[in-house]
């Protein structure tokens, strides 16, 4: 997958291609979003950017790909340790319900 500016079309980077949100949702390079020649304009909706282009945010999402070196940052693997925890967490839920039910069948029964 190539994490391009689709104006400029180079890829992004840290630096001077660092991706951009633009207020209409659409990304481009901070290169091109200082580019005087886009009006203060989104150049794939024309919306106004009503901003000054300094202060756009980060496109976060595509910082941390290119972090990553494209690839989605990995999920930490399951140690036995948190396995028991979540499977202690299960039977305290358990054993909960189970006392609501002790409580509630008898008086529906009734």
């Amino acid at each position: 997958m190539e994490l391009q500016c689709d104006i400029c079309f180079n890829l992004f980077d840290l630096d001077h291609h660092r991706p951009k949100s633009l207020i209409c949702g659409h990304t481009i390079c901070q290169e091109c979003v200082q580019n005087p020649g886009l009006g203060g304009k989104c150049p794939t909706c024309r919306k106004d950017l009503n901003a000054d282009p300094a202060a756009l945010p980060d496109t976060i999402a595509l910082i941390r790909l290119i972090e990553h070196d494209g690839a989605p940052p990995l999920k930490k693997p399951r140690t036995e340790e948190t396995e028991v925890r979540q499977l202690r967490r299960g039977v305290e839920a358990g054993r909960k319900v189970v006392e609501v039910l002790r409580l509630v069948v008898p008086r529906a029964v009734e």
